[in-house]
């Protein structure tokens, strides 16, 4: 008798792009290289979780971290409190998330404007004819237009 499962998300699905750029962060804190490594436990922290645990414990603890605490990190990063509840944003209306998640893959590649909050950017960028991409509790102006 096989096992019931959840259905799994077409492999371009915004979910599937969010569990793919979740298991690079994993990859990546795992990695004995602390210019790679260190990234993901500063956004673990950044997204409330390991937060009595300084810098240094979590990069030594490294090998602790599970891909279940960078879903919550990605999730709380994006407004919503669980894995759960952003998955369930995903599927419904997941282009503003995809803009946040093409800026990271990216890499950043261009000079952007960074601000504090999307609010703070808003007017900028609607003189520039660019657009707001949220990047955790900060804001970016990316991309020409559109």
């Amino acid at each position: 008798m096989p096992l019931a499962s959840t259905p799994r998300a077409p492999r371009d699905s915004a979910i599937a792009l969010f569990l793919r750029h979740a298991r690079r962060l994993h990859d990546a804190a795992r990695d004995d290289s602390p210019s790679r490594s260190l990234p993901v436990p500063r956004r673990l922290r950044a997204a409330g979780l390991f937060a009595r645990a300084t810098l240094p414990a979590l990069y030594r603890a490294r090998a602790e971290v599970r891909r279940k605490h960078v879903l919550l990190a990605l999730a709380r990063e994006a407004g919503c409190t669980d894995w759960a509840a952003f998955r369930t944003v995903l599927a419904s209306s997941p282009e503003p998330h995809l803009d946040h998640l093409r800026l990271v893959q990216e890499g950043l590649p261009q000079l952007n404007l960074w601000f504090r909050s999307p609010e703070e950017a808003a007017p900028v960028a609607e003189r520039l004819g660019r657009r707001v991409v949220r990047h955790g509790a900060q804001a970016v102006i990316a991309g020409a237009g559109g």
